[in-house]
């Protein structure tokens, strides 16, 4: 039996987990998350960890073995042919991906219906399907190693945040109704200490604003919502509310995936474009960006994301949106980016003569072809100041003293420029 069972299959003395109170089932959480960290707080807590165990090359004398640092998946049709204990790499896949159902997956990740398997070699077999997401959690006893405590763990984290989400979401719900808000949180039905929901979590649960925004906006996306009626509806992203729920995607990706979709929705609105080619673009667009955060970091995901919305723009406005120069004055100008390492940080937004005028100032001043005009008196207030202020203290610095072959006396020549490029624009 392997990890994931075991915690799903408890003694026969005792109720399945999803019968028990749910004031139980935190107190068990508790428990096992602070043995958890106890445990892995120790000098030792890697002893019962086991070694990881791979054949030194995957094709022949001439292929190298896989970098299992990447804690990449074996390919599922080549576990069979495999010893079940063994940790690493399959030796019959392609390139070491295996890619199904159109997903983009990078080097060795396993994807298949929607599912991906992270991790080591399960002892009794992984099955990833109807969209099942396998990190590790499934990992044999015989195979617990170090990348199979990580992927535990993390997924562990992921299905934290996920209740937090859910559970954000019923305290707006219970705030936002008065009677509720008395009887559930002790608060009075009418004017209370907080402006709002989100100022009630961040005092209550001492996290900042930003963060109990996110938690509002995640459970206003990916949490069922129950109609006037009663009626219970489907949440707006259903796909990736499963991977949340799951414990498969990271916090930073759902907010990459998110803001990709409204994104694209306001896109669609502000053109008006067939409301069912958008549903249509923006259902398949989820299911991508889902498969694709699975088995990719963030980062890369903001990347596919960035690219998945210009497709789509030119999908539904082909043509572009109309130019419109009564617009570009009212978002030009200088902001202010406040002060940061003993440096004002300034943003311009220019048109394109404001342009011309700083790409001509900032090409002159980087001239290496130039000739440096500067007067003796700037460079002597230069070395009185100990400023670089002016021209003549800037050019002061760009002089040096040689001693010639016929002269006892020191020569002053041009030195090279000391400053970087941004620096000569700043100062042209």
């Amino acid at each position: 039996m392997d990890l994931g069972e075991a915690a799903d299959q408890p003694h026969d003395d005792t109720p399945p987990l999803e019968d028990l109170p749910l004031e139980q089932l935190m107190a068990l959480l508790h428990a096992a998350t602070r043995a958890v960290t106890n445990r892995l707080a120790t000098p030792d807590a890697l002893r019962e960890v086991l070694p990881l165990t791979y054949s030194p090359s995957t094709g022949g004398s001439s292929s190298p073995a896989k970098d299992w640092g990447a804690m990449l998946s074996p390919d599922p049709d080549a576990m069979d042919t495999q010893d079940n204990t063994t940790a690493g790499p399959a030796a019959d896949t392609a390139d070491g991906a295996v890619v199904a159902d159109g997903a983009v997956v990078a080097d060795g990740a396993v994807v298949a219906d929607g599912a991906v398997a992270t991790g080591v070699t399960a002892a009794d077999g992984v099955t990833a399907a109807d969209g099942a997401v396998t990190d590790g959690a499934a990992t044999g006893v015989d195979d617990f190693t170090l990348p199979a405590l990580q992927q535990v763990l993390e997924n562990v984290a992921r299905s934290v945040t996920a209740a937090q989400m859910s559970l954000a979401g019923h305290a707006v719900e219970v705030y936002e109704n008065p009677s509720e808000r008395q009887r559930l949180l002790g608060l009075p039905t009418g004017k209370t200490a907080f402006r709002d929901a989100t100022d009630y979590l961040k005092v209550a649960l001492r996290i900042d604003t930003s963060e109990a925004r996110r938690r509002l906006r995640w459970a206003a996306t990916l949490r069922p919502t129950q109609a006037l009626t009663g009626e219970i509806l489907p949440p707006r992203l259903p796909m990736l509310s499963e991977a949340v729920q799951e414990g498969a995607v990271d916090r930073a990706a759902v907010d990459v995936i998110t803001q990709a979709l409204d994104t694209a929705r306001q896109m669609a609105r502000r053109v008006s474009a067939d409301p069912h080619l958008s549903t249509t673009l923006l259902e398949d667009g989820e299911q991508r960006l889902v498969s694709q955060a699975l088995s990719v970091d963030p980062g890369t995901l903001r990347k596919v994301s960035n690219h998945w919305l210009k497709w789509f723009e030119a999908t539904v406005d082909p043509d572009g949106a109309e130019p419109n120069d009564a617009d570009l004055p009212q978002i030009q100008g200088m902001i202010r980016k406040g002060k940061r390492n003993g440096l004002h940080h300034w943003l311009l937004a220019v048109n394109d003569t404001q342009n011309e005028y700083l790409e001509t100032i900032a090409g002159a001043a980087t001239n290496p072809r130039a000739t440096l005009h500067g007067s003796t008196e700037g460079r002597e207030d230069n070395e009185k100041l100990g400023d670089n202020a002016g021209r003549g203290g800037v050019e002061g610095q760009l002089m040096a003293e040689v001693l010639s072959a016929d002269e006892a006396e020191p020569t002053p020549v041009p030195a090279l420029d000391p400053r970087s490029r941004n620096q000569q624009q700043l100062d042209g």
